[in-house]
């Protein structure tokens, strides 16, 4: 197989099948705004205020969006939200692509865990992808504050 053939992008990529994944994640949370519901990843009495997306700008590591919650008696918490359609989870650092995604949000969500609006009592960092195979999912459905949503 040559170089060249390697890196040809599936239709997938190519068709937009990403940012439609994002995009579809992203107006579930924005539905849930709308209508006062509970947001997973939050406690059930928060309801959703705010909904930023692409947050980058305003400091967030974890930039896909951020949702800001609060309950009848003013405690505000934070969903930080990360959204891939497909990842492979791998304790090597190696030089693929897909081991280089998955470092990159660790590395990204542990900027936002560190940095000084991260409220650990009450906030959450949440990766939210397409289905993973079992393998990749059973190890890290106990982490405290690093959530698989499917």
């Amino acid at each position: 197989m040559s170089v060249d053939s390697k890196k040809q992008s599936n239709p997938f990529s190519t068709g937009g099948g990403g940012v439609n994944f994002e995009t579809r994640v992203q107006a579930s949370f924005a539905i849930a705004l709308l209508t006062q519901s509970c947001v997973p990843c939050l406690p059930q009495t928060m309801r959703p205020k705010e909904l930023k997306f692409q947050n980058k700008y305003d400091g967030s590591n974890t930039d896909d969006f951020v949702l800001v919650a609060s309950d009848k008696f003013g405690n505000r918490s934070k969903l930080y939200a990360q959204i891939k359609h497909e990842i492979t989870i791998s304790d090597s650092i190696g030089s693929d692509e897909k081991s280089s995604i998955f470092s990159d949000v660790i590395r990204s969500a542990w900027e936002d865990f560190q940095s000084d609006s991260f409220n650990r009592n009450n906030d959450a960092i949440a990766l939210i992808t397409g289905p993973l195979p079992k393998l990749d999912i059973e190890p890290y459905r106990v982490c405290r504050r690093f959530f698989y949503l499917s």
